[in-house]
């Protein structure tokens, strides 16, 4: 009977350990990063005119916090910034690169772009 008893304790300690050290599943989905530039002036696709002021349209779904970087060492976690690029006074179209992180509950995506400022 001792013996019972003392396998039925090892047992159940056994079995709370093993409970209590399962993680419950998370079963959130995974944010997607993603999103598109618009400005005043220009009509193509991710290219804006120097001096001119461009919106970072969010398009990410299932987050709810963002990380931008942008290419002059600036950040901004406004859901859709908008940002102001000097004119480097060059004639050359200029390559920068944008990138977005967007979060929810621990899990993140990130998603670069590369935009083109030109000067007409």
């Amino acid at each position: 009977m001792k013996n019972t008893i003392k396998i039925f304790g090892i047992t159940a300690l056994f079995a709370t350990v093993l409970f209590a050290s399962c993680k419950k599943e998370d079963n959130s989905p995974k944010p997607v990063a993603d999103f598109s530039i618009s400005s005043r002036y220009s009509t193509r696709v991710d290219t804006f005119f120097y001096g001119d002021s461009v919106l970072f349209n969010n398009l990410s779904t299932d987050a709810d916090t963002y990380l931008w970087s942008f290419s002059d060492g600036t950040t901004s976690t406004e859901k859709n910034p908008k940002k102001y690029y000097v004119n480097p006074r060059t004639t050359e179209f200029i390559n920068l690169p944008v990138t977005l992180t967007a979060t929810k509950g621990g899990k993140s995506s990130t998603k670069t772009k590369t935009i083109v400022g030109w000067w007409d």
